[in-house]
């Protein structure tokens, strides 16, 4: 008997705390962040890679993240987008994703 193909599911995040954990023992993840380069430029994650939501697609997926088993850390402002793109990245088969849900009253330093 053959398994049923498995939809990966995305990793919420519960709190800024878990958030920064997962950043922080996550070592090969991207870090993505999924707002304008408007928001972007006025602070980010250190090491984040501005992708903004309404780029994605398989041909931009495929050229700044072509390892579909690499982990996603994924954020945006409020975790509306963040979730859209998480969506995204899991329709085009990326594996291994945690929405990091928005950056709101994030506590810890932003680049």
């Amino acid at each position: 008997m053959t398994e049923p193909f498995m939809i990966p599911t995305v990793q919420r995040a519960r709190s800024f705390r878990q958030a920064r954990q997962w950043i922080e023992e996550t070592k090969a993840a991207a870090v993505v962040d999924v707002r304008e380069e408007e928001e972007y430029i006025t602070g980010h994650i250190d090491g984040a890679i501005l992708f903004p939501v309404d780029t994605i697609s398989e041909e931009t997926a495929e050229e700044l993240l072509p390892d579909k088993d690499q982990p996603l850390l994924v954020y945006c402002r409020s975790g509306a987008r963040s979730a859209a793109a998480c969506a995204y990245f899991q329709e085009l088969g990326y594996t291994r994703i945690r929405d990091l849900g928005g950056l709101a009253g994030w506590p810890y330093k932003l680049v």
